[in-house]
């Protein structure tokens, strides 16, 4: 009788084991075949990532003055190569080529926890081309001052200009 019980829990939990595994690859693949990852333009956090990937191109200066703005320590603008990722990998950096705008202002847009960093509307107007959230260019270089946001909390957005 114990016997039976024993086999009964060891073959649960194989199930269990097996399903799960099942499972988590059948998310892993729709997730990421279903979206189909590598046909879209991404950009690097961080500048660090963006030197392993072989994309970037250089830093860019910035200035922001505001009394919250000791939380900005992990913000730096930087200009890199646009990429894609690979077919199976997102750390494979897959260049783009034949792009008009094959340039893209990156950076870290959440330096720091609780901190979000972005782009607003008219500012995406200055860049050659853009989507709703980042900016391209054709040459490696801003043509006027960026003013990036940055919102903490509750607390009203500081702008940063970036050049």
């Amino acid at each position: 009788m114990v016997l039976k019980i024993v086999k009964l829990l060891l073959l649960v939990f194989f199930g269990f084991v097996v399903f799960s595994g099942i499972l988590f690859f059948l998310t892993s693949f729709f997730g990421w075949y279903g979206y189909k990852k590598w046909e879209h333009r991404v950009h690097s956090t961080t500048r660090t990532e963006s030197i392993k990937r072989g994309v970037f191109v250089k830093d860019l200066k910035f200035d922001y003055s505001d009394e919250y703005s000791k939380h900005l320590g992990g913000f730096s603008p930087f200009i890199e190569r646009g990429f894609t990722f690979g077919k199976h990998s997102s750390k494979e950096t897959i260049e783009l080529t034949g792009s008009k705008y094959p340039y893209q202002l990156s950076f870290n847009n959440t330096p720091v926890e609780g901190i979000t960093i972005y782009l607003d509307e008219d500012q995406l107007q200055k860049f050659d081309s853009s989507n709703s959230s980042w900016g391209y260019m054709g040459m490696p270089n801003l043509s006027d001052t960026i003013i990036v946001k940055a919102k903490i909390g509750n607390m009203r957005p500081i702008d940063i200009k970036v050049w």
